[in-house]
């Protein structure tokens, strides 16, 4: 795993009962202050964010990859890498939808950008479109830059997780609950197919998430789903 702290980021080993660190010139990279860090779908390359730029590195010689990519005007809120790990999409504070192209170093198509919208979180479809959820209550899609459908929910949703068959998206809102719907959108909207679930615990218990969820993960098969809170608890 990757963690970022106030002086760099640091690669850990997970082991059965303990997180530990590797050997340190070969298990730390100088990044100050990263709030936000991603692994790529195959683990080659990760990305780490400080403010508004983002740096993608290569997980095993710990090099940067490509040039920082700056566009945000705000802190990054949040990025992903696509299925084919050459592209990385970015939501902002500053209501910005960024797709990055890896290879080439630079931005790959034109940026989605709303008023007064904090973008928390953003998923890619294997077409390429793009799902994003803020502040303003909604789930949009979309594409080639331009918003081509809309949920409108009751909560703020602050989490998505969009299933590898891409026939389900996950949802998670402010108050520790998850959504299901159905995927891809229809008519400019989307369908939702269960009620509201509060997201169980990974350790057996009833409770809920205490607070909004923070990070959702779909297990490669599609059997499972990682739910983590504000209150540091991880769920499935």
């Amino acid at each position: 795993m990757i963690a970022g702290f106030t002086d760099k980021l640091r690669l850990l080993n997970i082991l059965m009962e303990d997180i530990r660190p590797g050997a340190k010139d070969s298990y730390e990279v100088s990044f100050k202050s990263c709030k936000e860090c991603v692994f790529s779908t195959g683990g080659q390359y990760f990305a780490a964010a400080n403010k508004n730029a983002i740096q993608v590195f290569d997980t095993h010689t710990r090099t940067e990859l490509c040039s920082v990519f700056r566009g945000h005007v705000g802190s990054v809120l949040s990025m992903h890498f696509n299925r084919l790990d050459s592209k990385l999409h970015s939501t902002g504070i500053d209501g910005g939808v960024f797709e990055w192209n890896i290879q080439e170093g630079k931005r790959s198509i034109d940026a989605y950008q709303a008023k007064d919208v904090n973008f928390f979180c953003s998923v890619s479809d294997e077409e390429g479109n793009v799902i994003v959820c803020g502040s303003d209550n909604t789930i949009k899609l979309i594409v080639n830059g331009v918003c081509e459908g809309q949920m409108k929910m009751d909560v703020t949703i602050t989490q998505l997780a969009l299933t590898h068959s891409g026939r389900l998206l996950f949802a998670g809102d402010q108050h520790g609950f998850v959504h299901s719907f159905k995927y891809p959108f229809s008519s400019g909207t989307l369908t939702e197919i269960t009620p509201i679930m509060a997201a169980q615990s990974a350790c057996g218990t009833s409770e809920k998430v205490k607070g909004r969820v923070t990070k959702m993960r779909v297990s490669m098969d599609d059997q499972y789903l990682m739910v983590s809170g504000d209150d540091a608890s991880d769920h499935n």
